[in-house]
Order: C-alpha cells, then sequence, then structure tokens
C-alpha cells in the first residue's frame, strides 16, 4: 500500500482538479490467507496516522478507489469510518475497470 500526496489545486491521475489536500491510499492488498483479520485495519491505520501527520501539505481528507463489486473490501473500508462520496471511475466500454470513490476526512 502507498499513500500518493495531491496537493490543492494540483491534477490526480484522472486529469481531475483537486480542490482541497488530500491524500490517495492505493495498492491496497491483503494475501488471502489474513483477509479475515485486523491486519487490514492496522495496515490502513498506520498509513492514516502517517497522512494526517504531514504539516505540508497538511491534508483535509484521505481517499481510495475500489471495485464497485468488491463488497468484501468495499466493507472492511467502511468499517474502518470512509464513506461514499457520490464520485467514482465510470469505465462505459469496460465494465471491470467500475470504481467508486470512498474517503475519510481528518480526524
Amino acid at each position: 500500500m502507498a499513500v500518493i500526496i495531491e496537493a490543492a489545486g494540483s491534477k490526480d491521475f484522472f486529469g481531475r482538479s483537486s480542490g482541497q489536500a488530500q491524500g490517495q491510499l492505493v495498492g491496497v492488498y491483503v494475501r488471502p490467507e489474513h483477509r479475515g483479520t485486523e491486519l487490514i485495519g492496522a495496515l490502513v491505520g498506520a498509513a492514516l496516522d502517517w497522512a494526517w501527520s504531514l504539516e505540508e501539505p497538511r491534508l483535509d481528507r484521505v481517499r481510495l478507489y475500489v471495485h464497485e463489486r468488491n463488497q468484501r473490501a468495499r466493507a472492511a473500508y467502511l468499517k474502518l469510518g470512509f464513506a461514499p462520496t457520490g464520485a467514482g471511475m465510470p469505465a462505459q466500454d469496460d465494465p471491470l475497470l467500475r470504481e467508486v470513490e470512498l474517503a475519510i476526512a481528518r480526524p
């Protein structure tokens, strides 16, 4: 897992302008034998602790994208405090690429 830092006003990898300083979790993967444990919470918790500790830029939120059909991952993120934003990455030509955005605000 990695956290990409996006400064306010910068363009994200979709070419959209970010109105706020934010982080984005990418490459989140837990091996199958560790799924259903508390490992995802520990990993995401460590990433969020690091993101919130940054002074420049001070992040307002951290977001991630999850495939719309990946209910297990989505449920795990919701349990950790992430919420749907209504944004996403609709790939009209390829249903395998349809992703929804979830975000968590700075505590």
